[in-house]
């Protein structure tokens, strides 16, 4: 890196290429991937940006949810925020349920995704180790997998950028995230407990059965985002897609995730945001 009073120069290095570093250190050592891998990331990466251009995409298609937003005022659930460090991961994370009998799982909770998962049994590929016992579909009397033929199915293409994929007659989830960590399993539904008076029975989420990445010791993710798969489309008839959160200023602190309106502060200015016809808007928000 150079600079001087005016401006600031940053060596741009491929990853891969000769001059990358990421080689050298025995710590961050990685192999050189195959042509036939490069082009294979490659058309992933083009199949995902296709279909976040889809015109016609779910994530296209914000709806007015809030159309009696008196009917909303009084609806919040409060979920404490703790700091991921203690699990291996730099992200926040919150404690929700899932199944009947109810399990208890950490997630990661990400406003730029949109599909909730957790690793699942019998981690038929790859599940990293996680704090929490892996969820258990067989365990649950409400767990239902999503058919490949269904309309919620085919929301996934929106949710993930990718395109759904069958198993038998069960609908497969993929999603790959910008630091190469994914999760691949069914699609399916099941009971999400939030508090035990916040309850909403069949929750959309991916149960994962090959995960790798960067999740620390959770037990997955919580997608915040505007696509109709997350947690906040899913639960708009009771929140009105309002939320808000609070991070936790220490590790040993507590934060919270507020669903609902009547978590907004009195002095909080809002700014409108449009949907972007062209291109998928749910992650990514600009703002001037």
């Amino acid at each position: 890196m150079s600079s001087n009073k005016r401006q600031s120069t940053l060596e741009v290095l491929h990853r891969h290429g000769p001059c990358s570093r990421l080689g050298q250190d025995k710590d961050t050592a990685t192999t050189i991937p195959s042509l036939s891998e490069v082009l294979s990331h490659d058309q992933s990466r083009v199949e995902s940006i296709q279909a976040r251009a889809k015109p016609n995409s779910d994530t296209n298609k914000i709806k007015n949810t809030n159309s009696n937003p008196n009917k909303l005022k009084g609806n919040k659930a409060n979920l404490p925020v703790q700091s991921g460090r203690s699990l291996g991961s730099g992200n926040y994370i919150v404690t929700v349920g899932l199944g009947t009998p109810t399990k208890t799982l950490s997630l990661i909770f990400d406003t730029g995704s949109d599909l909730t998962w957790t690793q699942c049994e019998p981690c038929a590929r790859s599940c990293y180790q996680q704090q929490d016992p892996i969820f258990d579909p067989s365990a649950s009397a409400s767990y239902s997998n999503i058919s490949c033929n269904s309309p919620q199915c085919s929301q996934l293409s929106g949710a993930t950028g990718n395109n759904p994929g069958c198993s038998s007659t069960t609908c497969v989830y993929g999603i790959q995230y910008g630091d190469q960590s994914f999760s691949v399993g069914f699609f399916s539904k099941d009971k999400l407990t939030i508090t035990s008076t916040e309850v909403f029975p069949n929750f959309l989420f991916g149960c994962g059965q090959n995960n790798q990445g960067l999740f620390g010791n959770t037990a997955g993710l919580l997608g915040l985002g505007r696509n109709s798969l997350s947690i906040i489309s899913q639960t708009a008839q009771k929140y009105g897609k309002y939320f808000s959160y609070c991070l936790p200023s220490t590790s040993s602190s507590t934060g919270h995730l507020t669903l609902g309106k009547s978590g907004a502060s009195r002095n909080v200015k809002f700014t409108p945001l449009l949907a972007h016809r062209g291109r998928r808007s749910t992650s990514s928000t600009f703002c001037q």
